[in-house]
This record gives structure tokens, sequence and C-alpha cells, in this order.
């Protein structure tokens, strides 16, 4: 489970998991596994996997075992989309040295996941409320937002987000579109 976790390989650490969870006796793993497991699910963004895991675990486990009421904090305020909750949530728990470097990939993808969402929702944005959606001080959000190549105004108040996802990199361009709805209508008025 070390080479994994030093390796950054989730995707094999939660299969590892869920196998130790299979095999275990009567089903009941170490809290150990159970929250390796759901740092992991959390991780992938995969909240009903999370969820339905937490409900497996035994009560008993839930109460000896405050990081796995930490994880289910953060799993929870991702759920409602509640950014500056999950973030608190990730620094307020002292995580102990096999939940640390999942826990460090979470906090550096939400930042990009948010990066990203804003990028798409928004022209325009206050530095102040990208900040304290990143959970990030003003400073180090225009710091995050210029690395980005994003416009701030002469202010330094407001920041407009380009996005990162292009036409051209969902693999059809607009013509390429257009054909296909054309062979779909085409097709659909012949029957």
């Amino acid at each position: 489970m070390e080479d994994l976790l030093q390796n950054k390989d989730f995707v094999q650490l939660a299969a590892l998991c869920e196998q130790k969870e299979l095999e275990a006796p009567n089903g009941i793993t170490t809290a150990d596994v159970y929250g390796t497991l759901l740092a992991v699910y959390i991780l992938q963004n995969e909240l009903n996997y999370a969820r339905f895991l937490w409900k497996r675990i035994p009560d008993q486990l839930k109460k000896s075992n405050s990081e796995l009421g930490s994880l289910w904090s953060v799993g929870q305020n991702l759920w409602k989309r509640d950014f500056p909750a999950t973030h608190a949530a990730l620094k307020q728990t002292p995580w102990p040295p096999h939940l640390e470097p999942i826990v460090d990939t979470m906090r550096v993808q939400l930042r990009m996941r948010i990066l990203a969402l804003v990028g798409q929702a928004y022209d325009a944005i206050g530095i102040e409320d990208l900040a304290v959606q990143l959970s990030l001080s003003p400073s180090d959000t225009l710091q995050e937002v210029s690395r980005l190549g994003w416009a701030v105004d002469g202010s330094g108040k407001i920041v407009r987000p380009k996005s990162q996802i292009s036409d051209a990199s969902s693999g059809f361009s607009n013509q390429k579109k257009l054909e296909k709805m054309t062979e779909y209508v085409s097709f659909l008025e012949n029957q």
C-alpha cells in the first residue's frame, strides 16, 4: 500500500483497499483501509461510492477514528459544492501519515477543479469571491490566475477567466458537429 501511496497510483490503491475489504473476515476491515478507500473515492470525485462506503463502515469504527468523520465531512461538503467548507475541513484535521499524500493531492485537485469551473462559468469574477472559493489570500489568488494567463483589471479586483477547455479538445470542430447532426437529421427523415 505504501508503494502505491508514494507513486500516487490512486486507482490501484482503491482496488487494493476494495480487495482488502472483500477478503476481510465478515467483510469488516481496518479503519486505515476504510480511511484510505474513503479518501481515494473523495479524491476521484466518486461521491456516491464514498457515500455507500460510509454506510458500510461500522459505527464502532466511525466513533473510534476521528479521521473517518473528518473525511466524511470533506465528502459531504463536496456533495453540497461548498468549496470553502471543504477547504476548511481539509485544513482543520491533522491527517495521519497514510492519508497525507491523498489529502495533499485532494487539495491541489480541488483548486484545479474550482478554477476550471470558474473558467467555464464566469466572464468576470471578483478577486475576493474567487479567493474565498479557493481558500487563498487575494494576493495568492492573483498569482494563481496570472499563472493561468487570466486577465486582471487595472484595480486588481476583477478577474476575467478564460476557459481551459477549447472546442478543439473535444475532438470535433463546429463543422464536423454540423455534418454529424445533418447525417442524423437525414437518417431520421428517411425513416
